[in-house]
């Protein structure tokens, strides 16, 4: 029996099957939420075929409102860039994917991915100003080089 171009795209999904449950119940495994795409097998081969993915996770992302306007790394409000309290970063499951830090008029944010810059955040003290009462607390620090800017435009 002689297989068509059609034939083998199918083949080749189908025992690409047993690796994406796999790798799915792996991620699950670390408690990761994982949705399974399903898989689509197109009537028809075209030269164009294509699958449309395999997996979705999702990604926690943790949104910050500041009290102080800023549009830039030049009016930034502050000295250095104080990613979030310690203790908070280091219990939490999953880790965040990225921090997005919003000016007061919510028109502007500060951006920083954790993947490329964690290795390069230190540990340091810092007054929270809100409270009034002095009290200090232990924080993740990350150099200016991994934010970005970005103006907040709604379509």
């Amino acid at each position: 029996m002689e297989f068509n171009k059609h034939d083998r795209f199918i083949g080749r999904l189908k025992i690409s099957k047993g690796g994406v449950f796999r790798v799915a119940e792996w991620l699950h495994d670390q408690g990761i939420p994982v949705t399974i795409m399903p898989m689509q097998m197109p009537e028809v081969y075209t030269e164009d075929a294509y699958d449309d993915g395999d997996l979705l996770i999702q990604q926690r992302i943790e949104v910050k409102r500041l009290s102080r306007p800023f549009t830039c790394r030049k009016d930034w409000p502050f000295h250095n860039f104080a990613v979030c309290e310690k203790k908070a970063y280091d219990r939490a499951f999953p880790k965040p994917y990225k921090f997005i830090y919003l000016n007061r008029d919510m028109t502007h944010a500060a951006v920083l991915p954790v993947e490329h810059s964690r290795l390069f955040w230190t540990e340091g003290e810092l007054t929270d100003s809100r409270d009034g009462d002095g009290a200090t607390q232990d924080v993740y620090f990350c150099p200016f080089r991994f934010v970005r800017f970005k103006p907040i435009e709604l379509k």
